[in-house]
């Protein structure tokens, strides 16, 4: 009976080693067998324990089955039991090792296929990168040569402005030489009545005659105020009368052609014309408040091209005045004010037109007036040339200073686009 009882002592603590076992191999699985190993030595070093296992409960079963067999058949019920549950032990093990091999796989299959060779991406980024490098160093070499290029341009053309400048300052220092030996020569021969006599224009010369007929037009006129004394441009400067007496001798010429006889001309017509020609010139139209017929042109060079010429074709009006052969007398005048204005006269025998002459012999007592009063325009206008060239001088002498200093300042600048272009240079240099 103790053999008995011993007997199945020592086989139910077989059984429950076996259960306890298999509990803890179940527990372990569910909790999560791969945190404990996650390789297949770990799955068949537990299937060697459970084979080990396996052999002792053999061992027990002889042992039992030698003592006694009143508990055979509950023996061999958990036997099969727990031979079932090694197997699915085994096999749950050998299951996961394969999945944690097949999962390690796909890792590294993963990670090769997106790094790759590490060594050969390492030498690829490498060189991707001093491709990019290089790159970056080369554009910027660009862009500094660019600047070069462009700051050695503006250099360039500051230093030909500047030599264009300096000789302009030349050409000036040349003219003003010049200019200054006509001065000296004019200051030598100027006498302050010539330059008075000068001034006074067509009034001086009546003055000088004594025409007092030639300055009772002037001054009874309404329109005298508007002589610009002195104005060469004016139309009682002795210039511009001179320029009159050559346009009443053109017009006798084409009333000749045509049969009809000269103008004749007198002090009083002369200052008349003069007097209506600048307030014209004021008024930019006619201003004739004399009792004679008038004449009057704006712009032209010659006004006979438009009222001679032009009109002769339609029989104009201008036209027929000019060739009235009952207009026996004139008196003309010229202005260049505000643009070429030109202007005459004519009067009828029985017009109160004052003491008639020839142009010729009104020129007779001109033209001798006229060359000697003329030294005193020639004093005043040589100074005027003089201080205008002096100025330009002065002008240009400015420009040649403002040149320098651009040059200094455009050679700054290339000199810090050269030294830029150059470290450029040295450091794409340096990756070749």
């Amino acid at each position: 009976m103790v053999s008995n009882n011993l007997k199945l002592g020592v086989g139910l603590s077989v059984v429950l080693v076996a259960l306890f076992t298999g509990a803890v191999v179940k527990y372990s699985m569910r909790r999560d067998p791969l945190t404990v190993e996650h390789s297949a030595e770990w799955s068949d070093r537990k299937a060697q324990e459970v084979t080990g296992g396996e052999d002792l409960l053999g061992a027990d079963n002889d042992l039992l089955t030698t003592l006694g067999g009143d508990y055979d058949g509950a023996v061999t019920q958990s036997t099969e039991k727990l031979d079932n549950r090694r197997e699915r032990v085994t096999t749950t093990f050998a299951e996961t090792a394969a999945v944690v091999k097949t999962t390690a796989a796909e890792k590294v299959t993963t990670a090769e296929g997106e790094v790759g060779d590490p060594f050969a991406e390492t030498t690829t980024t490498k060189a991707a990168a001093v491709e990019t490098e290089e790159g970056k160093v080369g554009k910027a070499l660009d862009k500094a040569a660019a600047a070069h290029d462009a700051a050695l341009d503006k250099l360039n053309k500051a230093n030909d402005a500047l030599t264009a400048a300096q000789t302009n300052v030349d050409t000036y220092q040349t003219k003003l030489d010049e200019a200054k030996v006509k001065l000296d020569e004019a200051q030598a021969k100027f006498d302050e009545s010539q330059a008075e006599n000068y001034n006074r224009g067509l009034y001086g010369f009546y003055e000088y005659i004594g025409s007092q007929e030639g300055m009772d037009a002037f001054n009874s006129s309404e329109y005298s105020g508007v002589v610009e004394s002195g104005n060469r441009y004016d139309a009682a400067s002795i210039e511009r009368v001179k320029n009159a007496l050559t346009l009443i001798k053109n017009a006798n010429k084409l009333r000749v052609e045509e049969g009809k006889p000269e103008f004749k001309i007198s002090h009083k017509l002369m200052a008349l014309a003069v007097l209506n020609n600048d307030m014209a010139s004021v008024n930019g139209e006619s201003s004739n408040n004399t009792e004679f017929d008038e004449d009057l042109a704006y712009g032209f060079e010659d006004p006979l091209d438009a009222w001679y010429y032009d009109e002769r074709e339609y029989n104009g009006a201008n036209y027929q005045s000019l060739m009235n052969e009952n207009y026996v007398a004139a008196g003309a005048a010229y202005s260049v004010l505000d643009g070429r204005v030109h202007n005459i006269l004519m009067a009828s025998d029985d017009q109160d037109h004052g003491v008639l002459m020839t142009v010729a012999e009104f020129e007779k007592d001109f033209n001798p007036y006229y060359e000697v009063t003329i030294k005193g325009r020639d004093a005043s206008r040589e100074q005027s040339s003089y201080d205008n060239i002096s100025q330009k001088l002065e002008d240009a002498k400015q420009k040649v200073a403002d040149k320098e200093e651009a040059v200094r300042t455009a050679s700054e600048k290339y000199e810090a686009a050269k030294k830029t272009y150059e470290e450029k240079l040295a450091a794409y240099q340096a990756l070749q």
